[in-house]
């Protein structure tokens, strides 16, 4: 008998919690990335560029 019990699983317990961590955490920053930054950008393009085409008209 050992001192020390063998520590099975502990590998893949670890990787399956830092897959699951990066995938939500990823998910959130693109989601906030895109909804915080991106769109509202598009917005003030788009708006711009049809403030140039109302005056050229």
């Amino acid at each position: 008998m050992s001192v020390v019990p063998p520590i099975k699983g502990m590998m893949r317990t670890r990787f399956y919690k830092t897959l699951t961590f990066s995938f939500a955490f990823g998910s959130s920053f693109a989601w906030a990335f895109w909804y915080f930054y991106h769109v509202p950008r598009v917005q003030i393009r788009d708006a711009y560029y049809a403030k140039i085409n109302a005056n050229k008209e």
